[in-house]
């Protein structure tokens, strides 16, 4: 087979799937789409482990979901979705030991979702997780960041009601008791408090 012929094939394939995608993505929606297209990936990612050679193909297919992914999320316009798959495809960089890569695709995360005057709860969350991958990837402590990370999740807390003080190295919230929706707040800052006091 000529390459110019491999190439239409290949193309045609992509276009192909270019078009199921669009119509499972108007069947099922495309949020609902968009969020399959994550947990594939991060399925993918999961069975990932840097240096065994017999997962090279599953590394490759993980990382053509990731882009097919970020590429619909462009297209429809999902940030909060394109901003977890960038998450996501870090920690994958940085399992794989990329870590250049891994650090990148954080700061264009955190670019991506502070763009915005306010964000959805998902979305806080995914740029609160990125900062704190990002500043444990970074040599040394990078206390920016970790200000930064503070104050994005006090604010967050403070939306919900609850007051935040920081206490001799000791985080401490003020009522009304949290419940369950605070939980990923609260542990992003307990780790973000533990990392400013090392």
């Amino acid at each position: 087979m000529s390459r110019s012929s491999n190439h239409t094939r290949i193309g045609a394939e992509q276009q192909g799937d270019s078009f199921r995608a669009v119509e499972a993505s108007e069947r099922i929606g495309v949020h609902l789409w968009l969020r399959c297209r994550l947990t594939l990936f991060q399925s993918l990612a999961a069975k990932v482990s840097e240096g065994v050679p017999h997962l090279q193909g599953k590394t490759e297919e993980a990382l053509q979901v990731l882009q097919d992914g970020l590429d619909e999320c462009v297209r429809w316009g999902e940030l909060d979705v394109q901003g977890l798959l960038m998450l996501e495809g870090a920690k994958l960089e940085a399992r794989r030991g990329k870590t250049q890569n891994s650090m990148a695709m954080l700061k264009e995360t955190i670019d991506l979702l502070s763009g915005g005057t306010s964000l959805p709860l998902g979305s806080t969350l995914t740029l609160a997780r990125a900062l704190l991958l990002l500043s444990d990837l970074r040599e040394g402590q990078n206390t920016t960041l970790l200000n930064l990370l503070y104050a994005l999740l006090k604010n967050e807390l403070r939306a919900f009601g609850l007051s935040v003080v920081m206490e001799n190295g000791q985080m401490g919230l003020f009522l009304p008791k949290p419940s369950n929706i605070y939980l990923p707040y609260l542990q992003l800052l307990n780790q973000d408090t533990l990392q400013m006091g090392d």
